[in-house]
């Protein structure tokens, strides 16, 4: 797998790479390659030990009820609805 590095020269002159997909690692070494190594093993680390889940939060905005919509499909299942609208509709094009 490939993971993307940032990778700088430190006003020390040491090298310093982050893994903009990993935020807690950052990996620093004498040289460029070092940094590379230390990341390297670092994300190797971070995989096996990790694991990845998803947590549901509200949004916590209250949104007004509407009250077409909360009833919306109530009657989806009632038997008596077609019945009911056909005398509706029969009733309204009779007027």
């Amino acid at each position: 797998m490939r993971y993307p590095l940032l990778l700088q020269q430190c006003t020390d002159g040491k090298y310093q790479a982050s893994a903009p997909l990993l935020p807690s690692i950052t990996a620093v070494g004498e040289t460029r390659d070092e940094a590379l190594q230390v990341a390297h093993h670092a994300i190797s680390h971070a995989l096996q030990t990790t694991e990845v889940g998803y947590l549901d939060v509200p949004d916590g905005q209250a949104r007004p009820s509407n009250p077409w919509l909360d009833t919306a499909g109530i009657f989806a299942d009632d038997p008596e609805l077609e019945p009911m609208l056909r005398d509706i509709y029969a009733a309204r094009d009779s007027e």
